[in-house]
């Protein structure tokens, strides 16, 4: 185990119990149908989310980058997640 291991190991706690969610949910793969929702839902955050162009979304739709969060009563969108892998650098010589 590395220092750095040991130092976070030593800072472990107990688990901290979550909250009960008010409504269940289902998370699903985005598909096209859902960039209105993604859109308007960037839009409305755009502040904190920073610029998203559309057709950068509809790549990370299409590519399976977008995770859809909705109402599993009401299938009704309530947020998402996107993200990519990257490749890693390489390493350099030092």
């Amino acid at each position: 185990m590395s220092h750095d291991q040991q130092i976070l190991a030593g800072h472990c706690t107990a688990a901290v119990a979550l909250p009960a969610p008010r409504v269940a949910i289902v998370v699903r793969p985005a598909v096209m149908g859902d960039l209105p929702f993604l859109d308007a839902l960037q839009k409305q955050h755009n502040k904190a989310l920073g610029f998203f162009p559309r057709a950068q979304m509809e790549g990370y739709v299409s590519n399976g980058w977008v995770l859809i969060a909705e109402d599993a009563a009401t299938k009704q969108p309530l947020g998402y997640c996107a993200s990519r892998d990257r490749p890693a650098l390489p390493a350099t010589a030092a």
